[in-house]
């Protein structure tokens, strides 16, 4: 809602109200932050990647920090979740965790590297790789339901759901919609 969620490399925790600008909790972990890979929230949890590749949540209730799931050190460049899902996309494909950090699967996704944040919409998923393939998938099976190449080998932004369109962008400014 109103909160702010920073992570500093040196493993700083620092949650502020926006409404106030006053920080409301701060804590250091003993463990550095990936401050390239952006935070993704879910209800009263922050999700964060340490810079040895480790998922972990932080709850904004009791500002606790905790490991989520087990990343085997898989190099994780985005994370996207949902109030059932935890999508992490990383150095050669894609893993998906229920929301008690179970991993549901993996696929290695052509073992093609993945910056762009998952879009997840209720049980699907849209991801794009680094070489502009549009994957889609329904979350309950690790097999893509569709394949196919929205732009040449270049990398893709993540991607952005309407109503009826999801939309991808690419880094040097082309544009593809598609009708859901």
């Amino acid at each position: 809602d109103n909160l702010i969620f920073i992570g500093t490399r040196d493993g700083m925790i620092l949650i502020i109200d926006s409404s106030s600008m006053e920080i409301v909790s701060s804590s250091k972990l003993g463990r550095e932050i990936d401050t390239n890979i952006l935070p993704s929230g879910r209800g009263d949890q922050v999700f964060f990647v340490l810079s040895d590749g480790q998922l972990w949540t932080t709850s904004l209730v009791t500002f606790e920090s905790k490991p989520f799931g087990n990343t085997r050190g898989l190099i994780i460049n985005s994370v996207a979740t949902t109030d059932k899902y935890t999508a992490v996309a990383h150095g050669s494909g894609f893993a998906v965790f229920d929301q008690y950090g179970t991993q549901m699967w993996e696929t290695s996704l052509d073992a093609n590297s993945i910056v762009a944040s998952p879009l997840i919409s209720n049980d699907n998923c849209w991801i794009v790789d680094d070489t502009g393939v549009m994957f889609f998938f329904n979350l309950f099976d690790s097999v893509p339901r569709l394949r196919k190449r929205v732009f040449e080998n270049t990398f893709a932004l993540t991607p952005v759901l309407t109503d009826k369109h999801v939309i991808f962008s690419s880094r040097l400014g082309e544009i593809r919609a598609y009708l859901i």
